[in-house]
């Protein structure tokens, strides 16, 4: 069947690169002719002739795909094709007759219609969750503040209410309770590093805690203060029992045995 074009697919870019200019025009002349008479007119090399052979599968299928695709137009068309809408249908789907209000269902059958069914319960109260997340409007910001100053008595005062302090305490209330976020700041009240007892004097902050990924390390004990290991003593064993041991002594009289076995094996040959 002659036809007057054919759809070139992008995915043929693989095949035709592995081609020289030279071949990607014998290859263009190929499917060409295929396209309007279903035969190819020049002689192809075998690696143009493998491209053809490639592109041509695809071509024969979208040429199979428009047909049938045709075939279901007339098909549809011998029957009358797709009816016009009437004056009674409305944008919805539904015709004038399946519209009925509300006062014409209390009047047929003589009680008032169904009220609207109740909201969907939201999915925190009906799985028993730890608590509900506080609401924007709810959040108390000056009782996180006033409670952070009462107990970290020992890092920078809070005065100022910015809105990224805002944001951050309730992305913070999100997933801790205000009872946890008390806890959070006496961890760090309890860090003697956190207040400033480390090699640099760095002193944490509100807004250094208020970060997620720094309050989770409060929180796991990262910063909590480490009992010291007590020091050996020069001439200690490094055990539990840390006595005290003169390797000097012991030698003499390792000395003194071996001498005094040595006169007694003389005196007796």
């Amino acid at each position: 069947m002659k036809k007057e074009d054919f759809i070139f697919h992008l995915e043929y870019r693989e095949q035709i690169d592995m081609l020289s200019t030279e071949q990607k025009g014998e290859l263009l002349d190929a499917l060409c002719d295929y396209a309007q008479t279903g035969e190819v007119q020049v002689e192809l090399d075998p690696l143009t002739k493998m491209c053809f052979s490639i592109i041509r599968q695809r071509m024969d299928r979208d040429t199979e795909n428009y047909e049938k695709k045709c075939e279901r137009l007339r098909a549809n068309g011998s029957k009358g094709g797709r009816p016009s809408k009437t004056e009674e249908e409305k944008p919805n789907g539904f015709s004038e007759n399946q519209m009925v209000s509300d006062e014409n269902q209390k009047n047929q059958m003589g009680v008032d219609p169904d009220p609207d069914p109740d909201p969907e319960p939201d999915k925190e109260q009906t799985q028993g969750t730890r608590a509900t997340h506080p609401k924007t409007d709810q959040i108390d910001y000056k009782a996180v503040i006033d409670s952070f100053n009462q107990i970290c008595t020992s890092l920078p005062k809070v005065d100022t209410f910015s809105e990224s302090r805002k944001k951050a305490i309730r992305s913070m209330l999100r997933t801790r309770s205000p009872d946890e976020l008390k806890e959070l700041f006496v961890r760090t009240q309890a860090s003697p590093f956190l207040r400033g007892e480390n090699d640099t004097g760095w002193t944490a902050s509100f807004d250094w805690i208020m970060t997620e990924t720094n309050a989770a390390k409060v929180m796991e004990g990262n910063y909590d203060q480490k009992t010291p290991k007590p020091r050996r003593k020069p001439g200690q064993f490094n055990d539990y029992s840390h006595e005290q041991v003169d390797w000097n002594a012991i030698s003499r009289r390792i000395r003194a045995q071996d001498r005094t076995k040595e006169t007694e094996e003389a005196g007796s040959g």
